[in-house]
């Protein structure tokens, strides 16, 4: 059980750097690479937010992509996996569809995630991976294996106090829509844009119904920064791709201002930034 000094639920918003700072910052391949902040350092500072009452945090449940797949997608018939470095491998919660655990080791700990996945439901069809409704069933059996085996009264205690984590959304953009065409004849970026932050509140509000009350959500990092991308830009030596930075910033801001949340009842809001990398909304208890 995790130790928690606050009076917060906090909901903590990774920003990506804008597109100066992500070209400030690029670096030639061969040389020292670009790191993008991780899961963990989220999850470090929602941890660490001001407040003055001590909270337990009994479980991290996880929904996302290959940055918190621990091994989810070994039980899929697709060739994307993650669970090796610098993917889910470093991330140490277990994935729930691994036989090697069970509810007692779930019980402090759990990913749903699923490498390729994304917001998006037709982001994770293009690879046959676990799309976000199907990571909500798995939560919601989850939730009733919980109430069987510690009884309806500790469940829900696990459920209403442990600290969710959702990082994704990359794949949505720099695999559903720039490398597939369908989404691209459906919308243009900045409409595309608006439809992901729609699915991330749909999704927000079902954990939200399922008695979720402390969320850490992961913005887009600078994704023309991402190694992958900047391999792919040859004609640019290698540079990170401004475009899709730019792509990251514009979708951060939109998600920022979700995180407003005025439908969730009782509660009051605060913005702070953090080495404007970080933009924290704290919402109280």
């Amino acid at each position: 059980m995790i130790s928690v000094t606050s009076s917060f639920i906090s909901i903590l918003i990774l920003q990506s750097w804008n597109v100066d700072q992500a070209l400030r910052h690029k670096t030639r391949m061969g040389n020292s690479s670009y790191r993008i902040p991780g899961p963990w350092l989220t999850i470090l500072l929602t941890l660490v937010c001001t407040g003055t009452a001590r909270a337990k945090v009994p479980a991290l449940i996880v929904f996302g992509d290959s940055t918190v797949d621990t091994g989810n997608n070994n039980f899929r018939p697709t060739l994307l996996k993650s669970n090796f470095a610098p993917y889910g491998r470093d991330f140490k919660v277990p994935a729930y569809l691994d036989p090697a655990y069970n509810i007692t080791d779930f019980a402090t700990g759990v990913t749903f995630a699923s490498a390729g996945s994304g917001y998006d439901n037709a982001t994770a069809m293009a690879s046959n991976v676990i799309p976000l409704w199907k990571e909500v069933e798995m939560y919601k059996d989850y939730q009733g294996k919980l109430r069987a085996h510690f009884g309806e009264e500790k469940a829900k205690e696990i459920i209403s106090n442990s600290l969710y984590m959702l990082s994704l959304g990359t794949n949505d953009f720099m695999l559903n829509f720039y490398v597939f065409p369908y989404r691209r004849t459906q919308f243009r970026v900045k409409q595309y844009e608006v439809f992901i932050i729609a699915a991330a509140e749909k999704f927000i509000r079902q954990l939200y119904s399922l008695g979720a009350r402390k969320l850490s959500v992961s913005a887009l990092p600078p994704m023309g920064c991402l190694p992958f991308e900047r391999f792919l830009n040859i004609n640019g030596r290698h540079d990170c791709v401004t475009l899709y930075n730019k792509v990251a910033m514009e979708f951060n801001v939109k998600m920022h201002n979700l995180m407003d949340l005025k439908w969730w009842k009782g509660s009051v809001v605060q913005r702070g930034h953090l080495k404007s990398v970080i933009s924290a909304i704290l919402i109280a208890h």
